[in-house]
């Protein structure tokens, strides 16, 4: 719904609500409640994509109803993600948080996520950067799967990495830290 590509200095801020219509690309029924709504349709996915752009402000906005990814910096530098609020079923389908591939300097800060996939993601893919120098403090993460996910797709760097200060009260996995494309992950 909302993408930019090698933009500098943007910001999303303000007190709104960006809502991704998610059953509409979802099947319209599902066996019982604990089982993952399956797509029907192409969906939009991530719902909000920014790629090697520097210089983001994200503040203050709630993210809902994302039929994929909810938000996706792809290879940003000096980002800056706070004080957002997502909220997608538990059971959506690659219903993630916030997917961060690649990358330098990314603060996230004071959020609250409940989503039905990995709450947050950190990445790297053979077409990405090393993933370098990023916080991710006083959140709150609700997930049917992981709160804090490092690797899985990991075929670039992963280095100076903290997390702090998180509540993750429901989630399968609090953190996974996979390492299975042959990507380092330091400090």
């Amino acid at each position: 719904l909302v993408q930019a590509v090698d933009a500098e200095r943007i910001a999303l801020i303000g007190d709104g609500e960006i809502a991704g219509n998610n059953h509409a690309f979802w099947q319209p029924d599902r066996p019982h409640a604990w089982c993952f709504w399956k797509a029907h349709l192409e969906r939009v996915s991530p719902m909000i994509e920014l790629q090697r752009c520097r210089g983001v402000r994200i503040e203050n906005l709630t993210l809902r109803d994302s039929a994929g990814w909810t938000l996706h910096p792809h290879d940003c530098r000096h980002v800056r993600i706070t004080g957002i609020r997502i909220r997608n079923p538990y059971f959506g389908p690659n219903a993630d948080g916030i997917d961060i591939t690649g990358g330098d300097s990314i603060l996230i800060s004071d959020c609250d996520i409940e989503t039905g996939d990995d709450a947050i993601a950190l990445k790297t893919s053979e077409y990405s950067e090393p993933l370098t120098h990023v916080a991710i403090t006083n959140c709150i993460l609700r997930t049917s799967c992981v709160g804090v996910r490092i690797g899985y797709e990991s075929r670039r760097d992963f280095r100076d990495i903290v997390i702090s200060n998180c509540v993750i009260p429901r989630c399968s996995r609090a953190f996974d830290l996979r390492s299975i494309e042959g990507a380092s992950i330091e400090r």
